[in-house]
């Protein structure tokens, strides 16, 4: 009987510690989450805002943009991106720890969260830049991508992996073959092989 009764009491002292997150049940709150917010109007104009975990409202972009979204890449990094025609997108991103947004970006194949970097189609190659840090490239990959208007046509599509490097997946020359590449990014040289 002594056995049931200090299960019991375990079990309430476990129900009791759980709800105390909790702040509908009195518990302390969490920390603040991020907003992220657009506001369009006639012809596209659009506000767009994001609220940090600090609880300070940061007004990334206010102008044209067709499309527009909002787009969360890990715990702290959201991206703002929106149509500049076809294939051809604008983004931008918000750190939503510190409130730091970044320049403007033409045609993001790919994020790397954790590491802040970005792969950006730049006319016949793609340049891996860091995402706070302006447009200078830490590396740039060049390959024989099928000849087509635009580069980012030719790309089927590009990840970062969990080592690092990036994974293209592509169209190559004229006869367009399906192409696959893992590129290892040495980012303290100037260029990827």
């Amino acid at each position: 009987m002594q056995f049931a009764a200090g299960c019991l009491a375990l079990f309430a002292g476990l129900a009791l510690y759980a709800q105390s997150g909790d702040p509908a049940r009195g518990g302390r709150s969490a920390a603040p989450q991020p907003k992220l917010e657009l506001k369009c109007g006639a012809q596209d104009n659009c506000a767009a805002y994001a609220t940090t975990r600090a609880g300070v409202r940061v007004k990334a972009y206010q102008g044209y943009a067709r499309a527009a979204g909002w787009r969360r890449h890990g715990g702290n990094l959201a991206e703002l991106r929106w149509s500049c025609g076809s294939p051809c997108s604008i983004s931008l991103f918000v750190d939503l720890d510190k409130g730091r947004v970044s320049e403007q970006m033409q045609d993001v194949l790919a994020v790397d969260a954790a590491r802040a970097l970005a792969a950006v189609g730049a006319r016949r190659a793609i340049e891996v830049r860091r995402i706070f840090d302006g447009p200078k490239p830490l590396a740039k990959v060049e390959r024989d991508f099928s000849p087509v208007a635009a580069m980012p046509s030719a790309i089927e599509s590009v990840q970062f992996n969990a080592a690092g490097d990036l994974v293209l997946n592509y169209l190559k020359g004229a006869a367009f073959t399906p192409t696959r590449d893992v590129v290892h990014l040495d980012l303290k040289s100037p260029a990827a092989k």
